[in-house]
């Protein structure tokens, strides 16, 4: 099981962001049409391995897109708030993977006239052991 299975399934199982986003509001690589909002879209650039000091294991850096597609901006805010408390400084074992470690590179909130949404997209840093 990859990184994507295991953060998709830890954003959904998460008490907070489960009663913000639409059911199964987790989605790969694109929007869907007809999709319920608020409803967050993930991106994957990586893995970069690194090799850990004394050279007995690597460890798979990753790039992460969220993009939060919303209806307000008020629903964008809590999701976007959610997803950095859960993920920023994360270091846990979930269904395989160990996440080592967890940092927000950049956010950036906008409107998106043609989607007519509210539209939030962060970037984390994310190294895990597989």
């Amino acid at each position: 099981m990859g990184i994507e299975v295991s953060l998709r399934a830890m954003i959904l199982e998460d008490p907070t962001l489960s009663g913000l986003l639409a059911d199964q509001g987790v989605h790969p690589e694109t929007l869907p049409q007809n999709v319920g909002l608020p409803c967050v879209v993930t991106r994957y650039n990586g893995p970069m391995p690194e090799l850990l000091s004394g050279g007995v294991s690597t460890i798979s850096r990753y790039t992460v897109t969220l993009t939060i597609f919303t209806r307000t901006f008020g629903d964008s805010v809590q999701v976007k708030n959610g997803l950095i408390s859960l993920l920023n400084g994360l270091s846990t074992v979930s269904n395989g993977i160990t996440f080592v470690s967890a940092r927000v590179l950049s956010i950036e909130d906008d409107y998106n006239e043609r989607l007519d949404k509210y539209e939030c997209e962060i970037d984390f840093n994310i190294c895990v052991t597989e």
